[in-house]
């Protein structure tokens, strides 16, 4: 690993020096590993990678699925040169390595509710969930935190029927009726 680490700064200076002197290559090359939640993987990372392969074919992009804690520590040990990792503001993520991070995005988190709940008032207190059923995180990941986490702020516990970390699941789920989540 410190043998890697030389190299890595040894590679950087060449190519800084390369850039420099206008001689840099004019096409990426070289391997590119990202470690990615699955989400964020499907709707925004997976269409640059298919664009960066097409365009530029020395590119040897790697992805792997990966969620945030493995994600980091994938980047901590140099199995991946990038990790797109999420944060609830609930659950806040403490990053202590010496990462560079970058904000790529913030989205709102939203209830999402069956198609029979659509005569509901614009605004509505989350405590009028609190006899619903929840689909929540998987146990001891940051959905479930956040589930309960959110609904302990309006005052109740969740009763969380199904644990669902994938969200083109959970969203199948809850259109079935079978729930509702975050």
């Amino acid at each position: 690993l410190r043998l890697a680490a030389h190299a890595r700064a040894i590679l950087d200076a060449v190519e800084a020096a390369q850039v420099e002197m206008g001689i840099a290559a004019a096409r990426p090359v070289g391997r590119f590993s990202i470690a990615c939640f699955g989400t964020f993987a499907k709707s925004r990372v997976l269409p640059t990678v298919i664009r960066m392969k097409q365009s530029h074919a020395a590119m040897d992009i790697a992805l792997s699925e990966l969620e945030p804690v493995d994600a980091l520590e994938a980047l901590r040990v140099g199995r991946c040169d990038a990790a797109i990792i999420y944060a609830h503001s609930v659950v806040p993520r403490t990053i202590t390595e010496g990462f560079a991070i970058r904000r790529l995005m913030e989205e709102p988190v939203s209830l999402v509710l069956p198609r029979h709940y659509e005569h509901l008032p614009d605004r509505v207190e989350l405590s009028a969930f609190a006899q619903s059923d929840w689909i929540g995180g998987a146990r001891e990941s940051e959905g479930y935190t956040l589930t309960q986490r959110v609904c302990a702020t309006a005052g109740f516990a969740p009763r969380i029927t199904h644990s669902i970390d994938d969200y083109d699941l959970l969203l199948q789920m809850v259109a079935a009726g079978l729930g509702i989540s975050f």
